[in-house]
């Protein structure tokens, strides 16, 4: 009796294996969750960053029923993050396409959240956190070279083109490239030696040249107020940005559409006549929207019906007619009303507010550096916002990336001492996860 009362006791073992297979799933989310980030614009890689992405949450779970995680939801993003999503699911007894609103509903929103909650809890760390900035470096520098490799020199493409790519158009590459600049300057500011920022610089001349070579309004407008944001009281930044532009110019004359700006074009633009459309059918449906799914879209006979409605002048042919609106405010107008159009605003209310409590208000030089560029990145995607769609795809998925990052140095400022509890242990930072209050990433 004595001997089996002693082997039903648990060894040290044992229950260091357990322990061990818990930290092994902590360790491995942020793992997982980088290579879908590292991954989110890059075509044909849907299948890995699918895997990455629902591994991650799976782990998530096993370690939160296990209460092996001090996971948690609380955010200054969550009450909006619920209010908004709320407010989409009102819309699915509205809709005429209930199947495709649920399915976006999930896809292209709950997904997203996924993404930003798990990023917020496994990134909160000094060094973690310019880890996941490494990552979408990175991730903008491998895009940008290898798509222009792909398009000029493979393709053959002039460079008189505009980049693009049957799984990303022109439209919507400076969603990624813009922010992975900014954040390219961040660390070639704190950047610890001169390899490293040799490799910066590179990468930064190509990602800032493939960008130019998009010529999308967009792109150019969000490159230049977030750049001028980013480079807020440092003149070095300034000079480093007008050396690539000039060289640019200098490089590629007479190459760039540069009557895109002009008066002409802007009111002869096709995109007035989408806007009018769009605002005909938000007169239908201003509280609550046609609902969340975008498939709607693809019916034809409702836009030309609403295109009837539009004044002879901005009316659109049959052959050119626009399916979708080219301005994520009005698609959100459009599809979930004033409503959660307001709530999308509450959301980047909440935003700002945080951008100001650490870019200017951070208790450290390292809350305030990273607040600030953070919100230069979220600027580029506000502004890029007004000329295209950017509420699904990579785009939307950017954008959630940005959100978190923010909440995280938010969460350090918080702390003010640099770092945040870490769910692996609940019991606060490894001793190996560093802390980084300097700029030049010393401690």
């Amino acid at each position: 009796m004595h001997q089996e009362t002693i082997q039903n006791i648990p060894s040290a073992e044992r229950i260091n294996g357990k322990t061990n297979i818990f930290d092994v799933l902590n360790r491995l989310i942020p793992v997982l969750i980088g290579i879908f980030v590292l991954f989110n614009s890059f075509p044909h890689t849907t299948a890995i960053k699918e895997i990455a992405l629902y591994l991650a949450l799976l782990f998530v779970i096993v370690l939160v029923v296990a209460k092996k995680t001090e996971f948690t939801l609380k955010t200054p993003l969550t009450i909006p993050f619920l209010l908004f999503l709320a407010w989409s699911v009102v819309g699915i007894f509205f809709t005429s396409n209930r199947a495709n609103t649920i399915h976006d509903i999930y896809a292209h929103y709950i997904k997203y959240l996924v993404v930003f909650f798990i990023l917020v809890n496994f990134f909160c760390a000094g060094q973690r956190c310019r880890k996941l900035i490494w990552i979408l470096a990175l991730s903008a520098a491998l895009f940008s070279i290898g798509g222009t490799i792909f398009f000029y020199g493979m393709e053959g493409h002039p460079f008189s083109d505009r980049v693009g790519f049957k799984e990303m158009s022109s439209n919507y590459l400076g969603f990624v490239t813009i922010p992975g600049l900014i954040l390219m300057l961040g660390l070639i500011i704190s950047g610890q030696g001169w390899p490293e920022r040799i490799l910066l610089l590179l990468s930064f001349s190509w990602t800032f040249l493939s960008t130019l070579l998009t010529q999308t309004r967009g792109a150019m407008i969000a490159l230049v107020a977030s750049v001028m944001i980013a480079a807020w009281g440092r003149w070095k930044v300034f000079l480093l940005a007008g050396f690539f532009l000039l060289g640019f110019l200098i490089f590629f004359p007479g190459r760039v559409q540069h009557n895109i700006f002009a008066p002409t074009e802007l009111l002869a633009d096709h995109r007035v006549s989408i806007n009018r459309l769009s605002l005909e059918i938000i007169r239908d449906y201003p509280i609550t929207g046609f609902g969340f799914g975008m498939q709607i879209y693809n019916n034809r006979e409702m836009l030309l019906k609403y295109n009837e409605r539009v004044p002879e002048k901005y009316r659109q042919t049959p052959e050119r007619l626009s399916e979708t609106p080219h301005n994520t405010y009005l698609d959100l107008a459009m599809r979930v009303g004033w409503v959660g159009f307001g709530l999308f605003l509450y959301i980047i209310a909440v935003f700002c507010k945080m951008a100001w409590q650490t870019a200017v208000r951070g208790k450290t030089e390292f809350t305030r550096k990273w607040g600030l560029l953070i919100t230069a990145c979220a600027v580029s995607y506000l502004i890029q916002a007004f000329f295209a769609d950017a509420t699904f795809g990579p785009q939307a998925i950017m954008f959630y990336v940005i959100l978190a990052l923010m909440t995280i140095v938010w969460r350090l400022n918080e702390e003010g001492s640099g770092h945040c509890v870490l769910p692996a242990t609940g019991q606060g930072r490894d001793s190996r996860e560093s802390d980084l209050p300097n700029p030049d990433g010393r401690r």
